[in-house]
């Protein structure tokens, strides 16, 4: 059977605890994630005057991504929120004016603002950079798997390899377990009398990690 995919508790905690940052805060380096991620240019929101008078110099209110959508036949918005549908929703939690331009921005151009922001932080290096925009991106795709992503999401490649685990299980009547949490990991072979494994869950246990679990029939 297909691995099941379990959203569980940490992903929405995770995200819960993200979203004001990367709403109104860090919304850069989520969009330069988003960029990468559903390979759509980045865009900014600019004040009309500012933006009119000192266009080389401003800095974009909010950054996200923008793309045609085939199902809803119209061009959308996405940032830490998904899927944005008009101008009046991705501006209005910032309060800006109605005389607001949206504008191209260059990735280069926003990355070069994120690394002098962490270098203000203290934490400045290309890995720390790759570091924040990948989880980012991770945090995305647990939240909303069915965006239209470019490339199989890490949550899709683990599911994946527990689909051939499950096989090769199968093939060698070998099955994996935990005795107890954080123990090591038992083989064992299966009584072809009392077949009850169903294969494999994967759900997220934290940042970076995933849990794999036996499913009983």
């Amino acid at each position: 059977m297909a691995t099941k995919i379990i959203r569980g508790d940490y992903a929405e905690f995770e995200y819960d605890l993200c979203l004001p940052n990367y709403l109104d805060g860090d919304c850069y380096t989520m969009a330069i994630a988003l960029c990468r991620g559903l390979q759509l240019p980045i865009y900014g929101i600019y004040a009309l005057r500012d933006f009119n008078e000192h266009k080389e110099n401003t800095k974009p209110r909010h950054a996200y991504v923008r793309g045609y959508s085939p199902e809803l036949e119209k061009h959308v918005f996405y940032d830490v929120r998904g899927v944005v549908l008009n101008h009046f929703d991705l501006t209005e939690p910032f309060g800006i004016p109605t005389d607001f331009i949206p504008w191209p921005i260059a990735e280069s151009s926003l990355l070069e603002v994120v690394r002098n922001r962490l270098a203000a932080r203290g934490s400045y290096d290309l890995f720390f950079v790759d570091r924040e925009i990948n989880k980012a991106m991770q945090i995305m795709e647990n939240k909303f798997p069915d965006l239209p992503w470019k490339h199989k999401t890490q949550i899709k490649r683990i599911a994946t390899f527990a689909d051939e685990l499950e096989a090769l299980c199968r093939k060698h009547k070998i099955w994996l377990r935990e005795e107890y949490a954080a123990s090591p990991m038992i083989a064992y072979e299966q009584d072809d009398n009392d077949p009850i494994e169903d294969g494999y869950s994967v759900q997220k246990i934290n940042l970076y990690s995933y849990g794999i679990r036996r499913l009983l029939k």
